[in-house]
This record gives C-alpha cells, sequence and structure tokens, in this order.
C-alpha cells in the first residue's frame, strides 16, 4: 500500500467549469452506522439491496465495505478515518492478508502485491427515473490507486445492458493515506430519461504489480438530479503590481449561475497572507499580500450551492511583487563657479515617475524646482538637496544629496586622465578618472570624447567614466574641462574577444571506458574546468571520461580577451539487454507482454517475427502459438550484449494439476528444504503454506523452507508437519496438493550429566561422560590430542591446562547436538629447593643433584660450579633429572660444590638461590 502525491490546489481550480441547479430525486448516503468491516455486498439502505458483479478476482483480492472506517468528511475535506459518515469504500480483505494490516477493516486503503488481482463492481438496486428528463449523476469520493492499472469506473445500466459512464481522475492525497473529497458529475444518457429501470455501478480493478498508491476510493453522497446546465461565469480583477508588504484588493464576479454560496481563494506559490474576506451572492472581495518578492496567480472557486457540480473555476491574474527600493540622488557638477551663473542637476536613483526636490544653500532651504539655477554663489558656499520619491515600493521615501561647494573659478584648471590599463578587451568596460591642477573642485563641467567615436562612456559628462568599445582598434580618448577647454589625451588599445568552440569526438561515454576527445578553437590558450575525469586542465585537446553527467567548460584567450565554451558530456552506465516476458506460459491465443530493459537503445530488432505486434519496437505485444523462442537485437552505446531471448510457451489451458517434490522428506531440526513444483497444465500463480517452517507461507515456484523446531504434538504427529500447495490458471482454476513432511528429534547431547566444569591436579586425568546424551548412536570429542578413542562415550583425559571438551551426539538420521565441559587443571606447588647433599653410586637413591618441586617450574637456569669456579653442570629443563656427578666424562672427586637457580614458576612466582650442595661418594 502506497501513498499518492499531492497537487497544486490551483489545478484543481482550473479541471472545474461548469455548475448545476438541480432538483434531486434519488439520494443514498450509505447510512448503517457501522464502524468497521460491514460487506457492502450486504448492504441495504432505504433505496433497497445493493448487489455485484465479479470479473477474476485473486485470492487475497480487495473487497468492497460500507462503513466509517473510511469517513466521508465533504468536498474539500480530509476524510479523517474514522469518523461517523460510512462511505462505500475498496479495501484490503480482513479475512486474508489484508489481517496482517488491519484486524478489521483497513477504510480505503488496498493490497496490490502478487496475489491479489481485483474485478468487482457494486450495483444499486433499480432507480425510477419516470418522469425525469436530463438526468445528472453526482457523487463524492477519494480515489488513488494508478491510472490505467489501479482505478475505479462508473458504470450506467439502462435495464438491459450496462455501459460505462467514466474513470474519475484522482483526487488530492492528506494525512497519512487519506484523501480530500471531490465532487465527479456525469450526464446519464438520453437512454435515461423516464426509464424506471435504471441502475448505477462503480467497478474497482487493480493489478498485482506491487506497485499501489492508497487511497484506493471511497464513495458517499450519490445523487440523480433532473436538470439543465447553468454555466456560470466567474471573474476576478485587482491590481497585477504590488510591492513587499503591500495590500491588493481582488474582487471575483459572477455574471451567470448566481446565487453562489462559498467562495474559495488561492495564491501559488504559497507565502501570500489574505485578509478582509467579504461574501456576497454574486462577489466577493478579498485583501492579498506577499511577503517577499516574485511573480504570483490568484484565482477564485465559487460554488452556487446546485448539489450537482463541481466548485466553479475563475480566470486567473498573474501579480508582480516588487522588492521595496531605496531612494538616492546626487547632484552636480561639482565645484560650481562663485559669482557666475551655474545650473545644478540632480541624478535620481528610485525616484519614480515624478520626484520632488527642496534645495539648501549653507543648510537653508531655497527653491524646489527639478534643477537649481543660481549666479549668487560665493566661495565656500555649501549646496546639497533632499529628494523625495514618488515610487509606489520607496522606503524610505526622501534622500539627501551629496554636498558641492562653490569655488573661484577665474583660474582655468589643467586636466589629467589616470587609468589602471591602457589594454583591454571588446565590450569589457575600462575605468577611466579625471582630475585637475590646481583643483578639480575648479572644474565646472567635465567632457569625455574618442577617436574613433564608436566607443560609450557611462558618463561623457562626468569626472568618473567607463570606457567600453565594440570594436578592437587603437582609440584617443580626449577629456575636456571647463572652464578653459582645457584638454588631455590618452590611446587605449582594445583586442578582439576570441569566438571559442568545443568538439567532442562523442557526447556520450560508457562508465570504465576510454573516455571522448574534447577539442577546443578559436583562441591561443585554454583552460578546462571542472578538473573531474580530464586528463588534463589546459591545451587544445583533453580526454574526457567522467563517473556522471557532466558539463565541461573551456575558456579561451588570445591578447588577454577570453571568452568561454562548453560540452555536455553523458556518463552512461554499461548494462545488459535483458528481454523479459510479464508470463511465459500463456494460452494458445491469448496474448501477454515483452519488456526489453536497454537503456539509450537506438533501434531494436525481433525475431522471429510470428505473433509480434512489432519487430521494431522495445515492448512488443505476443500473441501465443507453439512455443516459440524470441531473439531481441538492439544497437546502441553502453551495452554489455547487444541481445537477448524469451521464450513463450503456448500452453492448452485446463484446469490445472498441483503437484510438487521435497528434496527431502525427512530433516533434522534447523535443516531446510527446496520444494520442485511438478504441476501441469501452466499455472500461473502458486500459494504455498508451510506448518512449522519458516517462512510459512510463499508464491514462489520453487520456494525453500527452514525447519527451526521439531514435536511430537505437531498437526500431523510425531514431528509431521504438512505443506500444502494451491495452484491457480489464467482462468482462475484452481487445484490444491497436500503433503507432509517429518522433522526428525534431534538427539541432546550431556557431558557428566549436564557437568559445566570439573577440576583435576595437574598431573593427574579425569573421566568425561557422555552416555547421558538421549537419541544418540555416535560420539565425536575435540580436542582429540593425546585421546585413546575419540568417538568413544566415556573417555580418560589428563590435560596440562585449563581445556574445553566439546562432544557431538548423532542420531541415526545424522541429526546432531553438542554439549561442552571445562577441566579446570590446578598446579599445586610447594618449596623450590635443592637438596644439600647427593650419592650418584647407582642405587637409584639421591643418585642426582637436581631442583625438586619441578612441576611448577615453567622456565629455569640451573649452575654447578667447582670450588676453583669451573662450571660443572649446566640446563634449561625444568624436566632434567640433573647433574650425576661426572665433568667431561670422568667422575668427579667427593666435596663441596657451589649451585645457582634462577626460576619462573607457573603463577610468575621468581626464584633465585644460591647454595652449597656435597657430592659423597
Amino acid at each position: 500500500m502506497q501513498k499518492l502525491k499531492n497537487y497544486a490546489f490551483l489545478s484543481i481550480l482550473l479541471l472545474f467549469g461548469f455548475g448545476l441547479n438541480a432538483q434531486v430525486f434519488w439520494t443514498e448516503d450509505f447510512s448503517n452506522a457501522c464502524p468497521n468491516n460491514c460487506p457492502a455486498l450486504g448492504y441495504a439502505g432505504a433505496n433497497g439491496a445493493w448487489t455485484a458483479t465479479d470479473g477474476f478476482n485473486d485470492t487475497d483480492a480487495n473487497v468492497w465495505m460500507v462503513s466509517y472506517a473510511e469517513n466521508g468528511a465533504g468536498v474539500g475535506a480530509c476524510s479523517n478515518s474514522p469518523g461517523s459518515n460510512p462511505t462505500l469504500h475498496i479495501t484490503a480483505d480482513p479475512a486474508g492478508l489484508g489481517g496482517l494490516f488491519c484486524v478489521d477493516d483497513c477504510g480505503a486503503s488496498y493490497l496490490s502485491f502478487t496475489g491479489s488481482i481485483t474485478d468487482r463492481r457494486m450495483e444499486s438496486p433499480v432507480i425510477n427515473c419516470t418522469g425525469e428528463t436530463s438526468i445528472t449523476l453526482k457523487f463524492t469520493y477519494i480515489l488513488g490507486g494508478v491510472p490505467g492499472a489501479d482505478f475505479l469506473t462508473v458504470w450506467y445500466n439502462d435495464g438491459a445492458t450496462w455501459s460505462t459512464l467514466g474513470t474519475p481522475g484522482q483526487t488530492v492525497v492528506c494525512g497519512t493515506d487519506n484523501g480530500i473529497y471531490a465532487v465527479y458529475t456525469v450526464t446519464l444518457p438520453a437512454s435515461a430519461d423516464n426509464n424506471p429501470n435504471v441502475r448505477i455501478g462503480f467497478q474497482w480493478v487493480n493489478d498485482d504489480s506491487g506497485t499501489g498508491a492508497d487511497p484506493s476510493v471511497a464513495i458517499d453522497d450519490i445523487t440523480l438530479s433532473s436538470t439543465a446546465v447553468v454555466n456560470p461565469v466567474i471573474n476576478i480583477t485587482g491590481p497585477t503590481t504590488l510591492c513587499i508588504g503591500q495590500a491588493g484588493t481582488y474582487t471575483a464576479t459572477a455574471t451567470a449561475g448566481a446565487p453562489i454560496n462559498t467562495w474559495t481563494w488561492s495564491a501559488l506559490p504559497a507565502g501570500g497572507s489574505a485578509t478582509g474576506q467579504a461574501n456576497g451572492t454574486t462577489t466577493c472581495t478579498i485583501n492579498y499580500s506577499f511577503p517577499t518578492a516574485g511573480t504570483y496567480t490568484i484565482g477564485c472557486l465559487a460554488d452556487n450551492g446546485s448539489g450537482a457540480a463541481p466548485p466553479i473555476g475563475s480566470n486567473t491574474i498573474v501579480v508582480t511583487v516588487s522588492a521595496n527600493q531605496v531612494p538616492a540622488v546626487s547632484i552636480g557638477p561639482a565645484g560650481p563657479c562663485a559669482a557666475q551663473s551655474v545650473t545644478i542637476t540632480p541624478v535620481p536613483t528610485n525616484g519614480g515617475a515624478a520626484p520632488t526636490y527642496q534645495w539648501f544653500v549653507n543648510g537653508t532651504p531655497n527653491s524646489t524646482g527639478a534643477t537649481f539655477t543660481t549666479s549668487t554663489l560665493a566661495v565656500g558656499d555649501l549646496v546639497t538637496c533632499t529628494m523625495t520619491s514618488n515610487s509606489a515600493c520607496a522606503s524610505p521615501t526622501t534622500a539627501n544629496s551629496n554636498t558641492l561647494t562653490a569655488v573661484n573659478c577665474s583660474v582655468n584648471p589643467t586636466p589629467s586622465i589616470t587609468s589602471a590599463t591602457l589594454n583591454g578587451c571588446v565590450n569589457q568596460p575600462i575605468s577611466l578618472s579625471g582630475s585637475a591642477s590646481p583643483s578639480s573642485g575648479a572644474v565646472s563641467t567635465w567632457a569625455w570624447t574618442s577617436s574613433p567615436a564608436t566607443a560609450t562612456f557611462s558618463a561623457p559628462a562626468g569626472q568618473n567614466t567607463t570606457f567600453t568599445a565594440a570594436t578592437p582598434g587603437s582609440y584617443t580618448v580626449t577629456l575636456t574641462v571647463t572652464p578653459g577647454n582645457a584638454q588631455t589625451t590618452t590611446t587605449l588599445t582594445i583586442s578582439a574577444t576570441p569566438t571559442v568552440g568545443v568538439t567532442p569526438s562523442a557526447d556520450t561515454v560508457c562508465l570504465g571506458g576510454t573516455g571522448t576527445t574534447l577539442i577546443a578553437s578559436g583562441a591561443s590558450t585554454y583552460s578546462w574546468t571542472p578538473a573531474t575525469g580530464l586528463s588534463a586542465t589546459t591545451g587544445t585537446v583533453v580526454n574526457a571520461n567522467p563517473t556522471s553527467n557532466t558539463t565541461y567548460i573551456v575558456t579561451g584567450t588570445t591578447n588577454g580577451c577570453s571568452s568561454t565554451a562548453s560540452s555536455q558530456i553523458t556518463a552512461l552506465v554499461v548494462s545488459p539487454v535483458v528481454a523479459t516476458a510479464l508470463s511465459n506460459y500463456v494460452c494458445l491465443g491469448s496474448t501477454t507482454s515483452i519488456t526489453t530493459s536497454a537503456p539509450a537503445a537506438l533501434s531494436y530488432s525481433w525475431t522471429p517475427s510470428t505473433g509480434l505486434s512489432c519487430t521494431n519496437c522495445g515492448n512488443p505485444i505476443v500473441t501465443a502459438s507453439d512455443t516459440t523462442i524470441y531473439t531481441v537485437t538492439v544497437t546502441g552505446q553502453c551495452f554489455s550484449n547487444t541481445s537477448d531471448t524469451v521464450i513463450i510457451y503456448g500452453v492448452v489451458c485446463g484446469p490445472p494439476v498441483a503437484g510438487f517434490v521435497p528434496s527431502d522428506t525427512v530433516i533434522c531440526r534447523y535443516s531446510c528444504i527446496t520444494y520442485t513444483d511438478t504441476s501441469k497444465f501452466a499455472p500461473l500463480q502458486y500459494q504455498w503454506y508451510f506448518q512449522g517452517g519458516v517462512p510459512d507461507s510463499s508464491h514462489e515456484q520453487n520456494p525453500t523452507v527452514c525447519y527451526p523446531v521439531e514435536s511430537a504434538n505437531s498437526p500431523a504427529g510425531n514431528g509431521m508437519y504438512y505443506v500444502t500447495l494451491i495452484v491457480t490458471n489464467l482462468q482462475g482454476d484452481k487445484d490444491t496438493m497436500i503433503d507432509s513432511i517429518k522433522v526428525d528429534i534431534s538427539p541432546i547431547a550431556n557431558i557428566n550429566n549436564n557437568q559445566t566444569y570439573t577440576t583435576i591436579e595437574l598431573g593427574t586425568s579425569t573421566t568425561l561422560n557422555a552416555t547421558y546424551s538421549s537419541g544418540a548412536l555416535y560420539y565425536s570429542w575435540i580436542p582429540s590430542v593425546g585421546m585413546e578413542c575419540p568417538s568413544c562415550s566415556v573417555i580418560e583425559v589428563s590435560p596440562q591446562q585449563n581445556t574445553v571438551y566439546v562432544v557431538k551426539a548423532t542420531n541415526g538420521f545424522g541429526c546432531y547436538d553438542y554439549d561442552t565441559i571445562l577441566v579446570r587443571v590446578e598446579k599445586i606447588c610447594g618449596d623450590v629447593f635443592v637438596p644439600t647433599a647427593f650419592s650418584p653410586n647407582g642405587d637409584n637413591i639421591n643418585d642426582h643433584a637436581l631442583v625438586k618441586n619441578n612441576n611448577c617450574i615453567r622456565s629455569l637456569v640451573f649452575s654447578i660450579f667447582d670450588r676453583w669456579g669451573e662450571k660443572v653442570f649446566y640446563t634449561e629443563d625444568p624436566k632434567s633429572i640433573g647433574w650425576d656427578g661426572t665433568y667431561k666424562g670422568k667422575a668427579m672427586d667427593a666435596g663441596v660444590f657451589v649451585f645457582y637457580v634462577d626460576a619462573v614458576l607457573s603463577d610468575n612466582t621468581t626464584v633465585s638461590q644460591k647454595g652449597n650442595i656435597t657430592l659423597v661418594r
């Protein structure tokens, strides 16, 4: 079950274009006060009982219900289920797999996966239309589904024949899987006029593609009315330009179809604020304002309450909302001459169509004209002005100008020109600054000219300007200042901007391939971006091998002037050509479709052509005859293969015969079985049920199932579990086969009657007994090192360190179990010492000088020296038998010797000893 995407409200507004003034003579509102799970087939309202006609319906087909599990909320409202207003709706069958999603009635939610094919039409009781003409059917509804696959069709019966009235469109989704109620209106055929035997029907159809979109469908408030069509015309008027935050008044007027009961306004995109709505029977006025600049579309819906038509859509007004403008003003020329006639002109910004000015001399208000002319300025007088903008979006509305200081113009200034560069490019501005000596403040006018005169100046009468030339060449720029008409010149060199191009050897590459070559032209040097996938970022020719769709930009430069060009390279995944049939087994004379997956394919060619709807398309329709192998060959880029085949089996359709064979009939717990389908006569669908299995059901043809438990009390007894296969063919014929599988009771391994550990002293042994195991015939022990009989049920072990022993107990069917036991080894250590004397006389009593209690020694250094300091014995073996009193093969004389012992015990204790030992003869 899936959800529909929302559609813009204004789109709904524009869908409807007529209204009705109707006389309702038949209604059905499905008032049965049922909260859920009330089948529509059992519903009987005031008009009589509803009946049903079914097409092919799957095991888990959806069903019609009449309840308020999907609530009828009224036009424009969300179904907000559950509620208290019952509707006729399609829902997942709670008696089937729908019960996994909701115990009772799912409302307008449906199943769309395998096994849920549905084709069901609910039909009204007979409606007497005697005396009625121009009959209109109207109902409120919500509808999701997938157009062409999961949809609703409205039907009409004239007493003898059923015919379709149309397929309503999807409605807007709200909440999790509910919908906003809309109205569907359709005129019945003329055969309904004065007909006493009229019926209407609602047919829901869905496939089992696994692609669905809730809600399914819910229907309420059905009416039949006898009426003449009235075509209201709704026109809205109001301003098309506003400023941010400025309210505009919009009025909707109904010139036909009045009176209007309900007006609904909208503006897209969302974000506008509506206030002051005033409703009338023929007009409605509202104020809209918007917080951000942009273009907005305003529209209105009108409902005349006829009971037979959806709300009527008006025309729309596109409103341009402008950002608030900050006004500014500058005045010039700079340095007006004292005691001379001078006109000062303002240059406004965001002043509107007719700004006003207040002029000031030394802060005192003077004239209010669009310019300021005077001949009474004294040296040092300060001239300013304040502009008041009449622009609708001006904020604030006034701006203060710069300040001009009157100067003595009796000394004529000498001009000069400064520029950051004397070289430029076509159509690229070069900034020029003018200055004058003794002071630029003495200049009353600045005039810029060029030769050739084709160049342009951004401020030809300003002190500072920018120079732009449209053609390359050498230009002489002249600056003239007054008073005195003094001039100065400078020369600018303008170069042509190169026309850069880029040509790819191919505009599509395959991922993992060699890429494509990009060749630049039109300039002297080139640089490339982005660097991703490029062999180099400079040069005329580069290789591009991107890992995703990439637009490469090359910048070409000649004489310092640059331009760019771009090339988009598409990167395709290397994919196989795969052809699949919707169904490989098709009844003779019936059709199926073949789909070819081949991204970026240029052409298709199918052979043979027998039964194909086309041989040069990607997805032909096949009419089955004999069994045929179809081969498609594809041309295009990035294919790992260029052809694929599909086998269509033409079968003689009849009732199927279910059959299957298990891979084994007796298994151990936790084992798995594969069931191979052997059914006959071309089943189309498979439904398996497995008692005690995981999973417990399947739609696969040859499923694999595992059995985690066994039980003597299983449904079939003695560990036996039933397996059921139900097969269905194209015509909906079914057959069932039931068999059983035995899950054997596994043995229970048990060592020493469930003892978890035992303890021994180092050098001793213990017995491990697995005869406590139940159901076991064979045993296997690990680790087996040092064991006399690793396959015996009772073993003797004498480990040197803590050891975990594992027994595997197996029964006659090969089922097994494990048990473990820990044998702890304790090392009881006494004192480490060397006896003070020994007598190597061969009587096996104290014949050697050695380190005693060596069972606990982990490492040892034992040395013996004679009285002259010569080493006569040395060992590092803790298990050494010691010194036998000989040195270099000769028996030593009786005497006293010195020994040294350095040892590390098994508990990491260190021992260091030195002493005398006497050799006795």
